[in-house]
């Protein structure tokens, strides 16, 4: 089903606030479970549930912002300092 159509106008504010999570303890005793997000993603997708930009939002985006991870974000910042002060290579996610 599409997921624009049944929530209807409210799908901008709905949709930055989705988030993908999995229960991986239980997703990772299951065969190739390292393709799982990249399958998830293309049912979503051919499915018609998300465009390409609803789709990044979910996977990632939202998550970002609502931890305060993305650029410009305060907890990333704070981690940047803490990082920097203690001469920690941060995550390959983390670097720009």
């Amino acid at each position: 089903r599409d997921r624009r159509t049944d929530a209807g106008p409210d799908w901008p504010q709905l949709q930055s606030k989705i988030l993908f999570g999995i229960d991986w303890h239980v997703i990772k005793r299951v065969r190739n479970y390292t393709q799982f997000q990249d399958a998830y993603a293309t049912v979503l997708r051919e499915g018609g549930m998300y465009t390409p930009a609803d789709l990044e939002a979910f996977q990632g985006d939202n998550a970002l912002r609502f931890l305060g991870l993305q650029p410009g974000g305060k907890n990333r910042q704070r981690l940047e300092r803490f990082y920097t002060a203690h001469d920690i290579e941060p995550p390959i996610w983390f670097q720009p």
